[in-house]
């Protein structure tokens, strides 16, 4: 005669101390007792790195531009032919072409990804990832708008890894970022040879110098107006505001 085991003994204990429990109760803690933790399931999305350039083709996933990676193209080390792989539908896609009114697609509404991107021309000129604006929908974004933020100046440093414009905007659309972050806004990477205009006393704006020689000076509170070229290119900058006719 075989003798069970002294731990086919202890499992079957167990196992009728759990039935007295009653079957729902039973049933739920041996699942947790006998259960294989399962690793996470990967999200479909693919992770965009940021980069811009002109659009050179897609094909089977791939989205090839001629241009460079890195935000505002900063990374000087990855320039040329620039590959993103594994786009399908669940990369989000927006399409450019609307002047942009203030409103929270800020010129780009979202379109199919797989049939927008094998209608696109070579040369078009695309933007990838989380750009300004889009911090939390981050996604593949064709041609240029013009677009700008409007807000309080609080602050131009140079010369360390913390440079750039810091300013308190009043146009931003509720999102996820404003949701953490309010209507503080920072700028890195701003070219020193920006344009700025400034509207002196109500008058028009009229040209002042560069961001180089202009926004050291400025003083915390002023109006500041930034315009962009696409998303997150900044192409002018303007100080105060001109009185209405």
């Amino acid at each position: 005669m075989c003798h069970p085991s002294s731990n086919s003994r202890s499992f079957a204990i167990l196992v009728a101390f759990l039935t007295g429990l009653g079957p729902m109760l039973a049933s739920f803690a041996l699942s947790r007792l006998l259960a294989v933790d399962k690793p996470a399931a990967a999200s479909n999305a693919p992770q965009l790195t940021i980069g811009k350039g002109k659009f050179v083709s897609f094909e089977d996933g791939v989205l090839t531009l001629e241009g460079s990676e890195g935000a505002l193209g900063a990374n000087k080390d990855k320039t040329g032919r620039i590959v993103w792989k594994d786009i399908d539908d669940n990369t989000k896609t927006y399409l450019g072409g609307a002047e942009d009114k203030g409103g929270p697609d800020r010129g780009y509404k979202q379109a199919p990804t797989l049939e927008t991107l094998q209608k696109v021309k070579p040369g078009t000129p695309v933007f990838v990832g989380p750009w300004f604006g889009y911090q939390d929908r981050p996604g593949i974004f064709i041609g240029i708008n013009k677009s700008r933020t409007v807000g309080t100046f609080v602050s131009y440093t140079t010369g360390s890894k913390s440079s750039g414009l810091s300013l308190l905007a009043k146009n931003l659309t509720p999102s996820g970022y404003t949701k953490k972050y309010g209507d503080s806004l920072f700028m890195r990477n701003i070219s020193e040879n920006i344009p700025v205009e400034e509207s002196i006393d109500g008058g028009p704006y009229q040209p002042v110098g560069t961001v180089k020689t202009v926004l050291a000076d400025v003083k915390e509170g002023t109006l500041i107006t930034v315009h962009f070229h696409g998303e997150g290119i900044i192409t002018l900058i303007q100080l105060g505001l001109p009185k209405e006719k």
